[in-house]
């Protein structure tokens, strides 16, 4: 009997703990993230009406390639309705706080998110023991040698480097499609004698 007093007021509280995380899922960024209802987007993207976005599409469609890159989860260059619903983005690409993403909600976000003023990233991307820093880190994984990393090479990348458990949001710090020179981790700084 005794047990049953202890186990009720843990039970009270994960339940609290539990309804509080679905009421406000956590925030990536800064920024919340929601699911949206995408069956309307994926109507008026899919010109070839195949139940799913490919990047052509998607970029006829105005879109801006770094959300397809990231939502694009198996990376086909296709987006499925199932994988495009499973993709949280910004909640506030939902101006009119319906719960469905409409693509002239997407268009308008990522235009204001183009004319937010830029802010030069210090280097504060983690350092890995023994991984390259720098121009070196670029170099590494820059498969078409532009000087810059994209989303696609960091994840065909990563794999064989020291930053295999590492994610992109901790080196793409102006949430950009590009990790740049000065995004890239630097060495540490020797201790001063």
């Amino acid at each position: 009997m005794r047990s049953w007093t202890m186990v009720l007021p843990i039970a009270v509280c994960l339940a609290i703990a539990i309804s509080g995380l679905a009421q406000n899922p956590p925030q990536q960024g800064g920024m919340a993230m929601k699911n949206f209802k995408v069956d309307a987007f994926i109507e008026k993207v899919d010109a070839n009406k195949d139940a799913s976005m490919t990047k052509d599409e998607w970029k006829s469609a105005g879109l801006a390639e770094m959300t397809f890159t990231l939502c694009d989860t198996n990376k086909d260059s296709k987006l499925t309705k199932d994988e495009f619903a499973a993709c949280s983005l910004p909640e506030a690409m939902d101006s009119n706080r319906d719960g469905i993403l409409a693509v002239a909600e997407m268009i308008e976000f990522d235009k204001k998110m183009m004319s937010a003023p830029k802010v030069k990233y210090a280097a504060t991307s983690p350092y890995m023991e023994g991984g390259e820093t720098g121009a070196d880190f670029i170099k590494l994984f820059d498969i078409d040698k532009d000087g810059k990393v994209t989303h696609d090479e960091w994840e065909k990348t990563k794999g064989s480097t020291v930053y295999k458990d590492k994610h992109w949001p901790e080196y793409n710090k102006n949430g950009d499609e590009f990790i740049t020179v000065d995004e890239a981790p630097q060495p540490p700084t020797p201790p001063a004698k």
